[in-house]
């Protein structure tokens, strides 16, 4: 049931969030969910530690998640159909493959989420390991940390792309050039955290790290919404969510959990040591496919805006005549000669000239006609 909605609400946020703070909003989409997962461990935990009625129990989370979900169900219903509705033609998927750019910024957001959740998996035993630090203070500085850094990291992306003119149009190159900055710093920072040797280091390199991750965030979404049209972005959020699930976090844990059982034996403590180390170097090394895809994307748009022509999908859309403005007149001459013909009085032809020999001159009307249709007929070029 949750899931569901997430999948379209990136989709809403860059159709209907005002056109100044469109990477802003994809921020605060990013922060409710990391603020809305907290606040269902707060309240789980409450009820574990102080439940033990009949009516408070382990259940009563699910009847609280279901009635929260009421008043957003309720809006989807109240919804005009014309807001939402988009229409299809046909669906092709190699045509939705073949867009470079969304495959870089997916996969660019997959290696993210990647180190964030191997980060989340083996940051305390790590910790306590290599550190020597206590299990409750592992817990209250990755506490504070992972609440404010990315909270103020996805605040501060969407907040520096809208100044400097949002994800959309011509400013694309400039949100691609300002999230691989953030993507190098994030790596450089994650990659210092697994050689550092104090904890103070570690707390800060791990801090800078996933400010840096929230705040290319919400570019690299709003991006990814750009890359593909209006009626395919449903579906392509769809994609990319089973994406991140497949090869980011669950493949996280699977994957440094494989390389610690190969490297290290947790039955000695000199085992376990090594192995927690050559699992950490995979989880914060593995940013640098990141990097990797970034720029790879930012070249890839590069390259488009110099050299080739932008996709056309115009011919997707439904044919508006309201929505035709007056052409102009490709040539001078001919729309002065239309002017004066309908300014003046018919001729009458000469004896022994005929009518027929005259060249037609098309009047003003014919001439926007002629041009409106040739426009309508080379839109799906």
């Amino acid at each position: 049931m949750g899931p569901d909605p997430i999948v379209h609400v990136p989709v809403w946020v860059d159709e209907f969030a005002p056109i100044d703070y469109q990477t802003q909003w994809m921020g605060y989409v990013q922060i409710a969910v990391a603020g809305g997962a907290m606040l269902g461990y707060l309240v789980a935990g409450i009820v574990a530690r102080f439940g033990g009625s009949v009516y408070l129990t382990w259940r009563f989370n699910f009847f609280l998640q279901a009635v929260l979900f009421l008043p957003l169900l309720l809006g989807f219903i109240l919804t005009k159909k014309k807001l939402i509705d988009v229409p299809i033609d046909h669906f092709e998927f190699g045509e939705f493959a073949s867009r470079s750019l969304f495959v870089c910024m997916t996969f660019a957001l997959c290696a993210l989420y990647f180190v964030v959740t191997g980060i989340q998996y083996w940051v305390m035993q790590y910790c306590m390991v290599i550190f020597h630090v206590s299990r409750i203070a592992v817990v209250l500085f990755f506490t504070v940390v992972s609440s404010t850094a990315p909270t103020l990291g996805v605040w501060f992306g969407g907040w520096s792309c809208d100044k400097l003119g949002g994800y959309k149009g011509g400013s694309q190159l400039i949100s691609l050039k300002l999230s691989l900055c953030f993507a190098l710093i994030s790596a450089i920072m994650a990659i210092a955290s697994s050689m550092v040797t104090d904890i103070e280091t570690f707390v800060g390199a791990l801090w800078i790290c996933l400010f840096a991750g929230g705040s290319l965030m919400p570019i690299c979404v709003g991006v990814l919404m750009t890359t593909v049209p209006a009626y395919m972005r449903s579906f392509s959020s769809a994609f990319s969510m089973l994406i991140y699930n497949l090869f980011g976090y669950f493949l996280a844990p699977f994957l440094s959990g494989v390389v610690m059982d190969r490297f290290g034996s947790p039955a000695s403590l000199e085992g376990s040591t090594q192995a927690l180390v050559y699992g950490w170097r995979l989880v914060t090394w593995w940013s640098l496919f990141g990097v990797g895809f970034y720029t790879i994307g930012f070249f890839t748009a590069e390259y488009k805006s110099k050299y080739r022509r932008p996709r056309v999908d115009s011919h997707r859309q439904p044919y508006h005549p309201e929505s035709l403005v007056t052409p102009d007149f490709g040539s001078y001459d001919l729309a002065r000669q239309a002017t004066a013909r309908e300014g003046e009085p018919p001729e009458t032809p000469e004896s022994g000239t005929s009518t027929s020999s005259q060249p037609e001159v098309p009047t003003r009307d014919e001439i926007s006609y002629e041009v409106a249709r040739q426009r309508i007929g080379t839109a799906g070029i």
